[in-house]
């Protein structure tokens, strides 16, 4: 059962006191909580090892002038964009592929935790349908993300065996990292969307290239116009109905130049007590649905991800997300 039990217990409660907040105007605010879970399997084989677990809390808030200086800095869309800016808190969690062993592995996963605090920014041309996102995150990696003592209490709280191998996890080092990301709609209709999206990554996290492109269909609205649009329908702004209902896939491909939480930090230059061969190359397939209905949305992804450590295997996670906006 692992923390799948936890997990749930804690979207119920969270959503159970904050769907009530509703608004007749256009939605300005959303909180988020999305969590990551690899038991999370639509095909009935869940795991516990590689990228197993990750947690992600947001608040996100419409902005027609940029404040404080990350605001400005942010990049913008045009003159006339939808612009949306956002802080949160995410942790990270992997282990190996054998849990029940005391000694490290080569060339396995390493017991790595991160716990980061970021700030975002979504910018999007309604006319000429591209997009920009922006987001700055700083953190720890290694003991001081608490990874292990969350792990060990949901094993705890489970009944389920605890991992043997976190005397062994990468230690701690500082996280800052950069990430920009472009998307531009290839092709549209009322009832589905192709956008093609690039992604550069830069900082003591991970150094990377990703390119991918966004397949959506059902009753939505359109992904430019804004980031809150993809989950509300608040009452007065669609006549035809007040849910959103759609299917999305997004294949990508990614060049990985360095990845911390695989190889370990760079700015402490602590002692590693192993350094996987990681796989440049990879390649990532994620698709779901989304169901919102007024300030309240819901969707569910499966995320699967070529090996990332090679002479692996693939490896899936799932992922249950709410959206309250108001």
């Amino acid at each position: 059962m692992k923390s799948r039990r936890y997990y749930l217990s804690f979207l119920i409660i969270i959503s159970s006191t904050m769907l009530r907040a509703q608004s007749p105007d256009d939605y300005r605010h959303q909180f988020r909580l999305s969590v990551d879970e690899d038991f999370i399997n639509i095909r009935g084989q869940g795991t516990d090892k590689a990228y197993t677990a990750g947690t992600f809390i947001d608040y996100r808030y419409a902005k027609k002038q940029p404040g404080f200086f990350l605001e400005r800095w942010a990049p913008k869309a045009g003159p006339n964009s939808v612009n949306i800016y956002g802080v949160g808190l995410l942790h990270l969690m992997f282990t190996p592929n054998n849990t029940k062993l005391e000694q490290p592995i080569n060339n396995d996963f390493p017991y790595a935790g991160a716990v980061l605090g970021h700030f975002s920014s979504w910018s999007y041309n309604p006319e000429k349908k591209y997009a920009i996102h922006s987001r700055f995150m700083a953190g720890m990696l290694g003991e001081a993300s608490g990874a292990r003592e969350i792990q060990e209490f949901v094993h705890r709280l489970t009944g389920t065996q605890q991992p043997k191998g976190w005397d062994n996890q990468l230690p701690n080092d500082i996280l800052l990292n950069i990430d920009v990301t472009a998307e531009k709609q290839l092709n549209g209709f009322e009832w589905a969307e192709i956008i093609g999206g690039g992604r550069v990554y830069a900082g003591s996290m991970t150094n990377a290239l990703e390119a991918y492109v966004v397949l959506r269909a059902g009753k939505m609205k359109s992904w430019f116009t804004g980031l809150m649009a993809h989950t509300s329908t608040p009452a007065r702004s669609n006549a035809r109905g007040r849910w959103q209902a759609y299917v999305f896939a997004r294949p990508a491909a990614q060049f990985i130049a360095y990845n911390a939480l695989l190889q370990g930090g760079i700015i402490l230059k602590k002692d590693k007590k192993i350094s996987p061969d990681i796989n440049r190359l990879t390649a990532t397939l994620d698709y779901g649905i989304v169901l919102s209905h007024g300030n309240f949305g819901i969707s569910f992804t499966q995320k699967v991800f070529s090996p990332w450590i090679k002479g692996l295997s693939s490896h899936e996670v799932g992922n249950i997300t709410l959206y309250f906006n108001w």
